[in-house]
């Protein structure tokens, strides 16, 4: 659940199938190229309470190997303190939200920048795949994000 930082009571996140980048300027990612992909299903996450888009996600379903691959994720950019906590995770919740409903048992695949590799793993139980940056959240995990975020 998002947490909202002024009065730290839970807020319901809202997320909607992205047609169009409009708010591309708060964001450092290349949207605009990642929704230009036919393969890719750009989600973006505001509430009810918040004006304008606080982050995006593109997924991708891999339905060979029965996962979503998380292809990018990325908050909105603020100069101050951040309206919301959670956000990263809620955002993954989502993902592992997505697999469950495409019949991948809620498993989720990503790569993580190494700076975040322990974030993953401490926050959301996350399993490193062998020595590499390519990461997994397994069907117990997922539902308990889901559980807690969603």
């Amino acid at each position: 659940m998002l947490i909202n930082t002024d009065t730290k009571k839970p807020t319901t996140p809202l997320f909607s199938r992205v047609q169009r980048i409009s708010e591309a300027r708060d964001f450092s990612l290349d949207w605009v190229s990642e929704l230009s992909d036919p393969g890719n299903h750009v989600w973006r996450l505001k509430t009810s309470t918040f004006p304008g888009t606080l982050a995006y996600i593109s997924l991708r379903y891999d339905n060979n190997e029965s996962f979503v691959f998380v292809n990018l994720i990325e908050r909105k950019q603020w100069n101050h303190v951040k309206p919301f906590e959670n956000i990263g995770e809620t955002l993954m919740a989502f993902a592992c939200f997505q697999s469950l409903d495409a019949g991948f048992d809620g498993i989720v695949s990503f790569h993580a920048k190494s700076r975040l590799i322990q974030y993953y793993q401490v926050h959301m139980n996350a399993q490193r795949i062998g020595k590499s940056h390519k990461m997994v959240i397994l069907e117990r995990d997922a539902l308990s994000l889901i559980n807690n975020y969603l």
